[in-house]
């Protein structure tokens, strides 16, 4: 089983240095409605630090995550797949665990 969706949270601490935990939501997608964020289900994990930003999106499974930067997503540019720009893997620093989740980003998220 894999973990992941859109990147709903970011936090670097002093006693971890080089690492970065990432929170994900998923979206859900009804029909006739607009897509949201599933934060009440968000989850997070430890990854080494790289350039991630709220809006990418991050799977984890095992010993790695998959990022994807928001402008390499697929609905941006359906031709863009398994590139240097789509599912960059990053080693895993930890568990999947309960994230901190930037609301002021998730009530401006639009898919």
């Amino acid at each position: 089983m894999c973990v992941g969706g859109v990147v709903v949270g970011l936090e670097k601490k002093d006693d971890r240095p080089g690492d970065v935990r990432v929170t994900v939501a998923e979206p859900i997608r009804r029909r006739g409605r607009p897509p949201r964020l599933d934060v009440a289900n968000a989850t997070a994990v430890w990854v080494e630090e790289r350039p991630i930003r709220l809006g990418d999106q991050l799977w984890w499974q095992g010993a790695f995550a998959m990022w994807t930067p928001q402008e390499a997503h697929a609905d941006v540019m359906p031709d863009r797949r398994g590139g240097v720009d789509y599912d960059i893997q990053i080693p895993r620093k930890g568990y999947s665990h309960e994230g901190e989740v930037n609301e002021g980003f998730v009530a401006e998220w639009t898919e």
